[in-house]
């Protein structure tokens, strides 16, 4: 199971995943109280904002060039091509067809790819996989000027795939949290102008605000019918766990936060260390 939890609080929106010890925290700054906070979540001028502030800070984009990035990636007319299969799914993919699964013959394969003729034409961005982005055409050509050329944006898939999850046998979960600062910096530096975090089966709200405010709930999901978010308007009303609609592809649950309890076990945890 792969879980992604949003802690909503008064100063700060958490970002956790089961399998880290690492969040990451975006400040809400002194004017962001619990009442603003549900009427500017996903609000652009306040809500969103604070997220591209937060991602611009780590790649080392402006806020307007990821503003005009995202406009551009959802072009009418346009589509966004999924060329991040990993190496040992494109290994998987050649065995059945008989080809050498083979470093060359990968980078070959995505060469007719990104060199399809017109492909900018009706393609607005590419998602790319770590070892794809390094790659280049037979000619010396790195495969992210190719894109370019083409007016096409060069996107990265940053987690590094799906593991066994410690202690429960059968289960799976996407890692990447760690060291993700560094990987994206480096992918922008190569050329990458989005990336994609995926491996998301469950989204938790917690914390305060995240458990008793509806309203925030729905504003953070609304738009996200294309990720298999869904709510069910009654449940989220209430407080239910789930929340999510039926035949919705995410689970969205509440789940109570006993801070002062976690607090507790801590600090007994550290006072048996002495």
């Amino acid at each position: 199971m792969r879980i992604l939890v949003i802690d909503v609080g008064g100063t700060h929106v958490k970002v956790l995943a089961t399998g880290h010890k690492k969040r990451v925290e975006i400040p809400s700054g002194p004017r962001m109280t619990p009442a603003k906070m549900v009427s500017a979540v996903r609000a652009p001028t306040v809500g969103d904002r604070l997220i591209i502030d937060k991602i611009a800070e780590v790649s080392e984009m402006s806020a307007q060039e990821l503003i005009v990035t995202a406009k551009a990636m959802v072009a009418e007319g346009k589509g966004l091509l999924a060329m991040d299969e990993s190496t040992p799914t494109c290994n998987k993919r050649f065995e059945k067809v008989g080809i050498p699964q083979t470093e060359e013959a990968r980078r070959s394969y995505r060469e007719l790819i990104v060199t399809t003729p017109g492909l900018g034409e009706f393609i607005s961005g590419v998602i790319l996989y770590d070892e794809t982005i390094r790659q280049s055409r037979k000619d010396g050509t790195q495969f992210i000027k190719v894109i370019t050329d083409a007016g096409i944006i060069p996107g990265i898939k940053v987690d590094t795939g799906a593991k066994d999850l410690a202690g429960h046998p059968g289960e799976k979960i996407t890692e990447g949290l760690d060291g993700l600062r560094d990987r994206l910096r480096e992918y922008f530096h190569i050329g990458a102008l989005t990336a994609v975090l995926g491996g998301i089966d469950t989204l938790v709200f917690t914390g305060g605000i995240g458990e008793k405010a509806a309203p925030v709930r729905r504003r953070a999901c609304e738009g996200l019918e294309h990720l298999g978010i869904r709510l069910d308007d009654g449940l989220n009303s209430v407080n239910g766990d789930p929340i999510s609609a039926a035949g919705s592809k995410c689970v969205v649950r509440v789940i109570p936060a006993n801070e002062d309890l976690v607090i507790a076990r801590h600090t007994y945890a550290l006072s048996l260390q002495e």
